[in-house]
Parts: C-alpha cells; structure tokens; sequence
C-alpha cells in the first residue's frame, strides 16, 4: 500500500519509502476482494468476469450470492450480478457475505 499523506509520498516517490508496505493476497482473499471493486457499480458485471479475474470457478460465490438475493442485496440471472439500490445503500453489509471466516 502507499503512504497516507501526499507530503510524505511526494517526498518519497519513486524510492522504496514511497511505500510504507504491502501484503500479498491469499486465495480466500480474492473473491472479496473481486466484489468490493465489482459490486460497487451500479451496473454490476458480467457473471464470467468472476472467473477470468480472479482464476476461481463462479460456484465458490454461489452461496453469498444466495444470501445477497434473499436478503434483497443483488439481481443476479446466468450472465449478470448487480446490486440492488439496496445493496448499494447497504454495501458494506453485502460485502461482509463474502469474509471467509
């Protein structure tokens, strides 16, 4: 991750400082951190984004995006997931359906 304050990054950029650390993914990370960019959009994305970006079979979503739907979060069909203005209203609750525990 970068600095916090613009001062201390444009002080440091493009040395090693520039950047106060960084953390590398797991797999357990990626589907949350897929849907935190992806359902952000009120248009949501296409199913098959899931896959080609993250490398994991859709299947591995199906039971948040279950949940989502009962509780009135997202519109799903074969090819398209978006929220609903629900789910953009309660994003962060939507979000936490993906946290493995």
């Amino acid at each position: 991750w970068k600095t916090k304050h613009p001062k201390d990054y444009l002080q440091h950029a493009g040395t090693s400082q520039g950047i106060s650390g960084n953390q590398q993914l797991t797999h357990d990370d990626l589907p949350l951190e897929f849907m935190m960019n992806a359902l952000r959009l009120v248009d949501g994305f296409p199913t098959v984004l899931f896959g080609e970006r993250t490398g994991m079979a859709s299947t591995g979503m199906i039971g948040p995006l279950e949940r989502a739907e009962e509780l009135g979060l997202v519109e799903r069909d074969a090819i398209h997931i978006r929220p609903t203005a629900r789910g953009q209203q309660y994003l962060n609750d939507l979000l936490a359906l993906f946290i493995k525990d």
